[in-house]
C-alpha cells in the first residue's frame, strides 16, 4: 500500500547565532536544504511576513537548521550562515528569500598558493583538508607518487578550487559531513558503496533504511511503494553532465515533461556481449523520436555480427577509441559517467538521506493480478531483482507542514 504524506507530521527548529527564536516559527514559510557531491550544502529559507525581518537575517549571521518526523529525535540538517541580505518582495505581505552557504564556505575565500612536499595523492588531500580544521577521510587507491612535473601546484585558487580540481582529474568525489566536521574524498567508483558504509555505522538513521543500499519502489510488491513521481532524461555516455539534458524528460507515464528539443550525441548499448553506440546516420532518424534507439537496438541483438543492420545503424563503442589502450582517455567520474538521469519524488520525506548512496530502485510484480506498473526495462527489469543506481545529489524541503525528498540518481 501506497504511505500518503500525511501519515507523518513534520518537526523543526531554526536557531539563528544559536538561539532559537519561536516567535519567528509562523513567518517561516519554507526551508530547502540541498547535498550535492563535490559542491558545499546549501540551503535557503523563505520568509512571510507583515513586518521587516530583514535585521533577523543579516549577511554572516549563523544558521541551524533541524528536521525529522520526531521531535524527540531531530535531524541536523544544515550548520552555516547567510551568504547575502536577502532579496524580497511587497504586496499584501513582505517576502523574502534568504540563501545560506555551509561552514565550509571559508575554503571559497582565499585564495592561496601552495607548493606541496609530498608527491602522494592521498596526502595532499589530507593536508589541505587539515589546515581547514576538518577530519580527513581519504581513500585513494593510486600510492604512487605522482611525477615530479605533474605534481599539482595551488596557484591563486581557494582550497575548495584545487581540492574540486584534483577530485575532476584523478576521478574521485568528495562530499562534507559538517554536524561532525568531517571531509570525505575518494575515488569515484568506491565512493556510493562507501556512504552506505558510513550510514549504516552511523548513530542517528532511519529505522526504515536498514538494508545497506537505499531501496525505492514504483508500484510494486517487493520494495515501500515510497516514489511519488519519476522522471527520467538521456546523457551522453563518455562526456556526460548531469546538469546538461539531452533528450525529452519523460514522466512514468511517458509524456514529455521538458519542452526542449535535445537529441542525444551517443545512445550506448551492449549487444552480443560487445558494445555499440549509434551510427551518424542513425541519429538523424531518430531526431524526431528519441524512442527509436531502444527499437534499434531490441531488433539488433537479433542480427548477426557485421550484417548490414548492425553496419547501418551501430558502430563499435567508444568510437574515437579503447579507453583501455588509449591513455590519454580517462574514464569520467562515476556520478557523470551516464547515458540516464533519474529524477524521483518520495511520497514521504526522508530527512536522513545524504549522497552518496547505492539506491535499488523495483517496479510491477511478478503476480498477474497485482495492480502494478512497468517502468522501462532500460530503467529498472519487473521483479525481485531491481536495478542499483548511484545517488548523487539529494534536495530536502520543508513546505505546507510537509518534509518533501527528491533525489538525483544516474547509472
Amino acid at each position: 500500500m501506497v504511505s500518503l504524506p500525511g501519515k507523518k507530521m513534520a518537526y523543526w527548529t531554526l536557531a539563528l547565532n544559536k538561539d532559537k527564536f519561536p516567535e519567528m516559527r509562523k513567518f517561516i514559510s519554507g526551508i530547502s536544504v540541498e547535498y550535492e557531491l563535490n559542491q558545499m550544502p546549501q540551503a535557503e529559507i523563505q520568509v512571510e511576513s507583515v513586518s521587516f525581518l530583514e535585521n533577523y537575517f543579516s549577511k554572516h549571521q549563523l544558521i541551524d537548521i533541524e528536521m525529522g518526523w520526531n521531535s524527540l529525535n531531530m535531524i541536523s540538517m544544515f550548520q552555516g550562515e547567510v551568504e547575502r541580505n536577502p532579496t524580497g518582495s511587497a504586496s499584501d505581505y513582505l517576502t523574502y528569500s534568504i540563501p545560506l552557504i555551509d561552514g565550509t564556505a571559508s575554503m571559497a575565500l582565499k585564495e592561496k598558493n601552495t607548493v606541496f612536499t609530498s608527491s602522494k595523492k592521498e596526502e595532499i588531500i589530507k593536508t589541505i583538508i587539515g589546515s581547514n580544521g576538518y577530519n580527513a577521510i581519504v581513500q585513494i587507491k593510486d600510492k604512487s607518487p605522482i611525477k615530479g612535473d605533474e605534481v599539482p601546484i595551488q596557484k591563486g585558487q581557494t582550497d575548495l578550487e584545487f581540492l574540486t580540481n584534483c577530485a575532476e582529474k584523478w576521478n574521485c568525489l568528495f562530499w562534507i559531513d559538517s554536524e561532525n566536521k568531517t571531509f570525505y574524498f575518494m575515488d569515484s567508483e568506491i565512493a556510493h558503496s562507501e556512504g552506505d558504509k558510513i550510514h549504516a555505522n552511523s548513530k542517528i538513521k532511519n529505522p526504515d533504511d536498514l538494508t545497506g543500499e537505499y531501496r525505492i519502489g514504483y508500484k510494486t510488491d517487493h520494495a515501500p511503494n515510497n516514489i511519488a513521481n519519476i522522471s527520467w532524461s538521456f546523457g551522453n555516455s563518455r562526456e556526460g553532465d548531469l546538469n546538461s539534458k539531452v533528450a525529452e524528460s519523460t514522466n512514468e507515464n511517458g509524456k514529455v515533461v521538458s519542452t526542449d528539443d535535445y537529441l542525444p550525441e551517443t545512445f550506448a548499448y551492449e549487444i552480443n556481449q560487445k558494445k555499440y553506440e549509434l551510427s551518424p546516420a542513425a541519429l538523424e532518424r531518430i531526431k524526431s523520436n528519441p524512442n527509436l534507439a531502444t527499437k534499434l537496438a531490441e531488433e539488433s541483438k537479433k542480427a548477426k555480427p557485421g550484417s548490414k543492420k548492425m553496419t547501418t545503424y551501430w558502430v563499435a563503442y567508444p568510437a574515437s577509441g579503447d579507453s583501455k589502450t588509449n591513455k590519454n582517455l580517462q574514464a569520467p567520474p562515476a556520478h557523470k559517467s551516464t547515458t540516464i538521469t533519474l529524477n524521483v519524488d518520495l511520497n514521504i520525506g526522508d530527512p536522513y538521506l545524504r549522497p552518496p548512496r547505492k539506491v535499488k530502485l523495483f517496479c510491477g510484480s511478478l503476480n498477474p493480478r497485482a495492480l502494478t506498473s512497468n517502468l522501462p526495462n532500460w530503467i529498472a527489469n519487473t521483479g525481485k531483482e531491481g536495478r542499483t543506481f548511484n545517488l548523487n545529489k539529494v534536495k530536502h524541503e520543508l513546505s505546507d507542514g510537509m518534509i518533501k525528498t527528491s533525489l538525483e540518481l544516474t547509472l
